[in-house]
């Protein structure tokens, strides 16, 4: 699976998009606790203390903000991991899915 990122989530990488393995990556919430476990210097600029996804986040998956969808416990599903490319943005920071998340 690829993430690409954006804005200071970028800087925070030092790339403009991330590959993850999809073995263990069932929801939004899975790929986002996997890319912020490999880059810690995410974690702020994606979750709250208390673990929610900051409001100034918007993952976007198949064209959708998955605020609309089921939030983090939206599935990445077989056809999403299949079309490769995911985004997560933020207002502040950056980090975006095109294709699924």
């Amino acid at each position: 699976m690829e993430i690409r990122l954006y804005a200071t989530l970028r800087q925070s990488v030092g790339a403009k998009s991330v590959r993850l393995d999809n073995a263990d990556l069932q929801t939004v919430g899975d790929a986002l606790r996997a890319l912020t476990a490999r880059y810690p210097r995410l974690a702020p600029s994606i979750w709250h203390d208390d673990g929610t996804l900051a409001g100034h986040v918007a993952v976007v998956l198949d064209g959708r903000d998955i605020r609309h969808l089921d939030g983090l416990a939206t599935p990445l599903g077989d056809a999403e991991l299949g079309s490769g490319t995911r985004i997560l943005n933020s207002g502040a920071a950056q980090c975006a899915s095109s294709s699924p998340l």
